[in-house]
Parts: C-alpha cells; sequence; structure tokens
C-alpha cells in the first residue's frame, strides 16, 4: 500500500499542485512461482510472477489556463488513475561451473498494461522494455588472486502503441525503443600475500565497444509538463 507521503503535505501550499479529492491510497499486490534445480556443475532457477495494482496516484503536468501574455500556466496534477494496473512478467537464468570458469546467463521481459495496452513510459511506474538478455563469464586465476569478468547486456527491439497515464484525456503514442547490446569489462585483484590481506583493487571498463544507445527505461517524455495535444489522439 502506498498513499500521501511526507512531501505531498509540503506541496499542498503549493497553489500549481493540485491534488484529487478524497486521495485513496494506491494498492498492490503480487504473486510469484518459482522453480530452481541445483547439481555440481549447473543451477537453473525460472520465475513466473503477476502484479496487479489499483488506485494507482498518478502525477501530470496540465494546461490550465492563459497569461496575458499568451503563454500558458501549468498545474500540477495529483489524483487515483481510475484504470487498473496489471504487470506479467517471467525470468529464466541459471549458471555452469567448470573448474576456474563460471558462465551464467538470464532472460527477462515484464508487460505492464492498463486497459490491455502496454504502457507508456511513466516516473512513477516501470517502464515497458523488450526482452534483456545478460551473458556473464568468469574466471578466476587464483594463483594470482585475479578475477577476469566479461559481461553483456542486450535488449530486443521494440515498437508498440503504449496507454499514457499522464493526461485527463488518457490515449494511446506510437512507441519504437531500438534494441542495443553492450559489453563490459570488469578486474578484480586481490593479493595473494597475506601482507596485503583485506585489499581488492578493481577496473571497470563499461561499454567497450563504444555503443550509442537509449536505456529502454528511460521515460518517454522530457517533462511531464509536456503538453498532451501532440501526442495523444483525441477521442481515444
Amino acid at each position: 500500500t502506498k498513499g500521501a507521503l511526507p512531501g505531498d503535505g509540503v506541496l499542498m501550499r503549493d497553489p500549481t499542485v493540485i491534488y484529487q479529492r478524497n486521495l485513496r491510497p494506491a494498492i498492490g499486490q503480487n504473486v510469484e512461482f518459482n522453480v530452481d534445480f541445483n547439481s555440481k556443475y549447473f543451477n537453473v532457477r525460472g520465475a513466473a510472477f503477476y502484479q496487479v495494482i489499483n488506485n494507482f496516484i498518478n502525477s501530470y503536468g496540465q494546461d490550465t489556463s492563459k497569461n496575458g501574455g499568451g503563454n500558458a500556466t501549468a498545474k500540477n496534477m495529483s489524483g487515483n488513475l481510475p484504470e487498473t494496473i496489471n504487470i506479467y512478467g517471467y525470468e529464466v537464468s541459471g549458471n555452469v561451473r567448470y573448474k576456474n570458469f563460471l558462465g551464467t546467463f538470464s532472460v527477462a521481459r515484464s508487460w505492464p498494461t492498463a486497459r490491455g495496452h502496454l504502457l507508456a513510459d511513466t516516473y512513477a511506474l516501470a517502464a515497458t522494455t523488450g526482452n534483456v538478455f545478460i551473458l556473464k563469464a568468469d574466471y578466476d586465476v587464483r594463483r594470482w588472486g585475479l578475477t577476469l569478468t566479461w559481461l553483456s547486456r542486450f535488449v530486443t527491439n521494440m515498437y508498440y502503441e503504449g496507454y499514457s497515464i499522464y493526461y485527463p484525456q488518457y490515449g494511446l503514442i506510437k512507441i519504437h525503443k531500438p534494441g542495443y547490446g553492450v559489453h563490459n569489462i570488469f578486474i578484480n585483484w586481490t593479493p595473494p600475500s597475506k601482507k596485503w590481506q583485506g585489499l581488492r583493487i578493481s577496473a571497470v571498463f563499461n561499454n567497450i565497444l563504444n555503443k550509442q544507445y537509449v536505456d529502454q527505461t528511460s521515460v518517454f517524455q522530457a517533462s511531464a509538463d509536456a503538453p498532451a495535444s501532440d501526442m495523444i489522439p483525441k477521442g481515444k
């Protein structure tokens, strides 16, 4: 359950912030099913979950009036979302171990929906993403106290009509999210000598192929006060 926060009490004195009368707390419920298998050389785990959120407290910007200079005056609105948020998801992961080598993989996806449509990105709910694949390889040179790690993360391409919950005239937005793959290297050195016990030196090289990409969990709108008229079709 999530209700009003202390900061909301301070904002109530701000004339540009409007709260819905009789604001109700958001209520969420979650069900998850897990399966695990462990052996000497490999482990596998599978999980599926379903989450439902009612009375989600939605915040958005709305142009409510025009001042003398012809500029719009934005109001920050907060109220309960009338739609129920349903989130479905799964994860499969595992690892393989052989001597000093450890290989790990995982694939995961979630589908946050409202009115049967995937959600457009929001500031308060998890963003919609494609399938996420993670591959990791570790090699341990114990004699030298050296551990080498290669981590790759792949996200699949998405093109969908997302349901926006920002504005009073809720509607669908066409969204395209290009897929991408990012590779990182991690080096950890723990001196084997007892003289340096407790010391670890690490080096991290992120995005070694210098891939330009936009994280799919980034929000779609640049600002909550952005106008809705050019983004949301009327009558939706």
